[in-house]
């Protein structure tokens, strides 16, 4: 069975075939044998940059992965670029201080124990807090809180003592 080529391996064959060809047409070399990488750029039609720098990394992944052995590796390619969502959750002061009151509410009013849940549809609800569960458990993360097991083996949202104090 034949092997499957893709199609930038075709047209890279395609290429180098037709360098070849001119150079049979008008008899002589264009690219001097002694140019190896000039060869390579102009039967693949890209820069001799292109070729230096694809073959650095050549040599760089072969030497880490091969240790001595010679012989051609894999060579990567780079990923796609995708772009990049905006990590940080933003919240302001007021939102802050909102979500802390509303914790305190659940111990103090409500008598029971805030779970990510009930502060996610309260907080939707009072401040229009557009985040989901994860999101929410990191802001609640970076304001100080954790949770903690009791002796129900529940677990509890407590606040550090030492932003509590402050």
């Amino acid at each position: 069975m034949p092997k499957v080529i893709k199609n930038a391996k075709r047209q890279t064959i395609f290429q180098v075939y037709a360098f070849c060809q001119k150079e049979k047409a008008e008899n002589k070399l264009i690219v001097p044998l002694q140019q190896v990488r000039a060869r390579a750029a102009a039967m693949t039609d890209v820069s001799e940059s292109t070729v230096t720098r694809i073959l650095r990394e050549e040599r760089e992944t072969s030497s880490v992965s091969n240790l001595g052995v010679s012989g051609p590796s894999k060579v990567t390619t780079p990923g796609k670029k995708r772009p990049n969502r905006d990590k940080k959750v933003k919240i302001d002061d007021f939102d802050a201080c909102a979500i802390r009151q509303k914790i305190m509410s659940f111990y103090a009013v409500r008598k029971e124990i805030p779970t990510l849940n009930k502060l996610l549809i309260d907080l939707r609800d009072e401040i229009s807090f557009e985040g989901r569960r994860t999101t929410l458990w990191k802001i609640l993360k970076r304001l100080g809180y954790k949770y903690k097991k009791c002796e129900s083996k529940r677990k509890m949202l407590v606040e550090r003592t030492d932003i509590a104090a402050w």
